[in-house]
C-alpha cells in the first residue's frame, strides 16, 4: 500500500474513532463496562480488548436472555485488521459464528469478478427482508450480499448507484439502481431505474417513467413506494416476456387491454386480455376475456376471469 493511500486510511480511521469516542461516556478501565437489556437479548459491552484474535476498541455481545446463545456481535476495531484475508477498519459486526457480517474496506479488495474500492461498506449473508429499502426485499434469495460504495460503481458494465447494490452470496449482481442512463440487452433505460437480474439470465427493470421497449409503450413502476408487482420482464435473450401497456394496444393483430401481456421467448404473443369484442380465426372473443395463444398464433383458451 503506498504512503498516500495509507495516510488516507489512517486519517479516515482516526476520524471515525474520534467521532465514535465523542459519543461514548468515559470508558472504564475494567473490561466489562456495562450490561443492558432489550427485547429478548442482553448486551455485554467490553473495551480495549481482544476476542477471536481481533483487537477491539469496543465490542458488544448480545445474548439471548434465556438460552445465552449469541445473537449478535458488533464493535469498533482498534486498528486496521485483516479478517479472513479482507482488510477492514472502523465499525464492524459478525454473525454469531464469527463470520463477517458488516464491515468497511480499509483497502481495495476483489470479491468474485469485481474489485471494490477503499471505504466500501459491505454486508455478507444478509437476510433480504432485513434490508432497509423495501424494493430490494422483493429481489429474491433468502440471503444476499450488499455493498454501499463511496460513489457510483460500474458492475458488469453497468453504472450502479453507490448507495446500495445487491449481490448473490456468490457475488453475482442481483439488483441495483442505475446511476446513469444505460443500455441493458439492447434496451435503453434511464438513470434511476431498478434493474434485477436472475440466476437463469432473465432480468427485469422497474422504471420511474413509462419507457418504450421493443416498440411498446410500457407502464413504469414507482418502486420506491411499492412492495412488489409491476415491472418489465425479459428472457435471457433480451426478448420482452411480460409488461403492462400504458393504454390498450394492438399486438400481432390482437387488441389487448392495458393489463399484463405475456410473450413467448420467440416474441410471439402468449396471453393478454381482450380490449374489445373481436374475431380471431373466425371465432368471436368477448371484451375482457383472457386470451391464450400457442406459438402459431391460434387461441387455445378464452375465458372471463372471475374478478372482471
Amino acid at each position: 500500500m503506498d504512503r498516500f493511500k495509507k495516510n488516507n486510511i489512517d486519517n479516515a480511521y482516526h476520524k471515525l474513532k474520534f467521532e465514535k469516542m465523542k459519543d461514548l461516556t468515559i470508558l472504564l478501565a475494567v473490561i466489562l463496562i456495562s450490561t443492558s437489556s432489550y427485547g429478548k437479548g442482553k448486551k455485554y459491552i467490553y473495551s480495549d480488548t481482544t476476542f477471536n484474535h481481533i483487537e477491539f476498541a469496543e465490542i458488544t455481545f448480545t445474548l439471548d436472555k434465556t438460552t445465552k446463545d449469541t445473537l449478535q456481535i458488533e464493535g469498533l476495531l482498534k486498528q486496521m485488521t485483516n479478517i479472513n484475508g479482507i482488510p477492514c477498519y472502523g465499525n464492524i459486526s459478525f454473525h454469531p459464528d464469527w463470520g463477517l457480517k458488516n464491515f468497511t474496506l480499509a483497502d481495495e479488495h476483489t470479491f468474485g469478478k469485481n474489485t471494490f474500492p477503499i471505504g466500501t461498506h459491505i454486508g455478507l449473508n444478509i437476510g433480504r427482508f432485513s434490508l432497509e429499502a423495501g424494493y430490494f426485499k422483493t429481489v429474491g434469495g433468502d440471503t444476499v450480499n450488499t455493498c454501499s460504495f463511496p460513489a457510483n460503481q460500474v458492475i458488469n458494465g453497468l453504472s450502479c448507484d453507490g448507495m446500495e447494490v445487491i449481490f448473490t452470496t456468490k457475488w453475482n449482481l442481483r439488483a441495483c439502481i442505475l446511476g446513469d442512463d444505460e443500455i441493458i440487452a439492447g434496451h435503453a433505460v434511464k438513470k434511476g431505474t431498478l434493474a434485477v437480474f436472475n440466476k437463469d439470465g432473465s432480468f427485469s427493470v422497474f422504471c420511474m417513467y413509462d419507457p418504450i421497449i421493443q416498440g411498446y409503450h410500457c407502464s413504469g413502476t414507482s418502486y420506491k413506494f411499492w412492495n412488489g408487482g409491476g415491472g418489465i420482464y425479459f428472457y435471457p435473450n433480451g426478448q420482452i416476456s411480460l409488461f403492462t401497456p400504458v393504454d390498450d394496444v394492438e399486438i400481432q393483430g390482437v387488441f389487448c387491454m392495458s393489463k399484463c401481456i405475456w410473450f413467448y421467448e420467440s416474441g410471439k404473443l402468449q396471453r393478454c386480455t381482450s380490449a374489445k369484442d373481436q374475431t380471431i380465426d373466425g371465432v368471436v372473443h368477448k371484451k375482457k376475456h383472457t386470451l391464450k395463444f400457442n406459438e402459431e398464433g391460434s387461441v387455445t383458451e378464452s375465458y372471463k376471469d372471475k374478478f372482471f
